[in-house]
């Protein structure tokens, strides 16, 4: 069983992955293995907007990735 204790030390946009050495013990002897997590970003920041409607026009024949409002 794993248990994390500070979650925010699991944040993809700090670090997007994380090295662990397990340790077995069994009889007096010991055995030990490198890991590496691969931390998943999740969508964990709600979109912030600074006013409540947005109006914009596009002409017609604009090129791909164009910025309408930023």
């Amino acid at each position: 069983q794993l248990t994390v204790k500070e979650p925010k030390f699991l944040d993809f946009e700090v670090r997007n992955e994380m090295q662990l050495i397990i340790v077995a013990e069994s009889g007096g002897h010991r055995a030990y293995s490198k890991i590496a997590v691969l931390i998943q970003d999740v969508n964990d920041n709600s979109p912030c907007f600074g006013q409540r409607f947005y109006q914009a026009s596009v002409s017609e024949g604009q090129p791909y990735n164009t910025h309408i409002i930023q």
